[in-house]
C-alpha cells in the first residue's frame, strides 16, 4: 500500500464493509465497537435525516406540566417526537387563536352601549367592567335595604293569618284595673245596661270612692250634665241641617212639614198627639124623620051662606090633625095645608182624648267617654 491513513490519492479503494469501527460505542446512534463502517455512516445518516425531520428527536415531557389544551392534540404514545410536540403546539395555537377571536367579538359586544336604567356612577357608552361594578354596587345597595326591610316587617308586622292571635293575646293581657274608656270612642253616646253603682246622680264616675271606680273615669252619664246631652227618654235620629255634607237626602227624610229639620241637640217628639177637626177624616151623618108627634094645620073659608044684606060670609076654621090622619074636605071649601117645620140636632160623640205616639223602645243607660 502506497500510503497510511489518507483520504484522497489512495490507490486501493478498501470497501466500507470491510472497515470496522474501533471506537466507542454510541447507544443512542446505534453504533458498537466492531460494527463496520457502513453501518456506521448509515446510522449517522439516519440520526443527520431524523434530526432534520425531527422524527429523531424524542423529548420526554413530564405528564404533570402539559395542559389540556395540549393533551388533546398529543398522540397517546408518553414519549414525544419533536415533529409530533411541534405540530401539537401549532394546533393548541390555532386553537387558542380561534378562542381569542370569539372573545374579542364577545368583548365587542360586552363593550357595546348599554341601558344602564337605574345604575348609577356609569353611561351606556362605559366598558364591561364599569357596568359589571356598577351592577355590584347596585346589588350590595339592594340588598342592605331588603335586609333592612326584613328586620323592619319582622319587628313592625305580623303576618294576617296571625292578627287575631295577636289581638286575642294582648286582650288577655288586659287586667281589670285597666282604664274603660281606652275601649271606647270619644264622643260617641253608647247604650249601657248595667248597673248604676259607679254612678252617682251627677253622672260623673269620679266623684265616687271606693275599690274599682276607678276603672271608669272618664265615663259619664248622658244626663245633660257634665257636657253630655240628656237622653233620658229619647232616642238619637241623624242631623238634616246639611252640615254632614254627603248626596241629596231621601225624599222621606227632607225637612218638610211633617219632617222636622234637626240640628245637633235639636229636640223633637211627643209622647201624645190630640187630633183636630182639620186632621180627621172628612165624613157625614143621617138623619131620619119620624111621623110620631108631629101635627098639621089644616085651614080654610067656606061660600055657602050669606048675610042678610047679600054680602057671602066667609066663617073660618082651623083644625090640627096628626100626621097621616084622613081629612075629608067638604064641598065648597077651599083649603090650606100647612106643613110644620122640622129641626133634627146630631149629638156630639168620642172623648177628645189623645193617643199614644210611642214606637216600641227598651230602656237603656247611655254612657259617653269624655276625653
Amino acid at each position: 500500500m502506497s500510503c497510511s491513513n489518507c483520504f484522497n490519492g489512495c490507490a486501493e479503494i478498501t470497501s466500507d464493509k470491510c472497515v470496522k469501527y474501533t471506537g466507542a460505542d454510541i447507544p443512542a446512534l446505534g453504533i458498537s465497537y466492531g460494527d463496520t463502517l457502513l453501518h456506521v455512516e448509515e446510522q449517522l445518516a439516519k440520526f443527520i435525516i431524523s434530526t432534520l425531520d425531527g422524527t429523531g428527536i424524542v423529548i420526554d415531557v413530564p405528564q404533570s406540566v402539559i395542559c389540556d389544551l395540549i393533551k388533546k392534540h398529543l398522540p397517546t404514545c408518553p414519549s414525544y417526537q419533536l415533529d409530533e410536540l411541534i405540530i401539537t403546539l401549532i394546533k393548541a395555537i390555532c386553537d387558542l387563536q380561534t378562542q381569542v377571536t370569539a372573545i374579542k367579538a364577545d368583548i365587542t359586544a360586552l363593550n357595546a352601549d348599554y341601558t344602564i336604567g337605574c345604575l348609577t356612577g356609569v353611561t351606556a357608552s362605559s366598558d364591561t367592567h364599569q357596568i359589571v361594578q356598577a351592577i355590584i354596587t347596585k346589588l350590595c345597595s339592594l340588598d342592605t335595604g331588603l335586609t333592612a326591610l326584613i328586620l323592619n316587617v319582622n319587628t313592625n308586622y305580623v303576618k294576617i293569618a296571625d292578627i287575631n292571635s295577636y289581638i286575642a293575646a294582648y286582650l288577655a293581657t288586659l287586667a281589670p284595673a285597666n282604664k274603660a274608656y281606652t275601649k271606647m270612642v270619644p264622643y260617641v253616646a253608647m247604650p249601657y245596661f248595667g248597673q248604676l253603682s259607679n254612678y252617682p246622680a251627677t253622672g260623673d264616675a269620679l266623684s265616687l270612692t271606693g275599690a274599682g271606680i276607678g276603672y271608669w273615669e272618664k265615663i259619664y252619664l248622658c244626663n245633660g250634665l257634665n257636657f253630655t246631652p240628656d237622653l233620658r227618654g229619647r232616642s238619637t235620629v241623624g242631623t238634616t241641617d246639611g252640615t254632614m255634607g254627603g248626596p241629596t237626602m231621601d225624599t222621606n227624610v227632607i225637612p218638610s212639614a211633617f219632617n222636622p229639620s234637626y240640628s245637633l241637640g235639636t229636640k223633637q217628639g211627643t209622647n201624645s198627639i190630640s187630633l183636630t177637626t182639620a186632621q180627621i177624616p172628612a165624613h157625614n151623618h143621617s138623619a131620619a124623620n119620624s111621623a110620631t108627634g108631629i101635627t098639621r094645620t089644616i085651614t080654610g073659608t067656606s061660600s055657602q051662606s050669606e048675610a042678610p044684606n047679600g054680602s057671602p060670609v066667609y066663617p073660618t076654621f082651623n083644625s090640627t090633625q096628626g100626621l097621616g090622619t084622613a081629612f075629608t074636605n067638604p064641598s065648597g071649601l077651599t083649603v090650606t095645608l100647612t106643613d110644620p117645620t122640622h129641626t133634627h140636632t146630631i149629638s156630639d160623640t168620642g172623648g177628645g182624648q189623645p193617643h199614644s205616639n210611642n214606637q216600641p223602645m227598651m230602656g237603656a243607660y247611655y254612657i259617653m267617654y269624655i276625653p
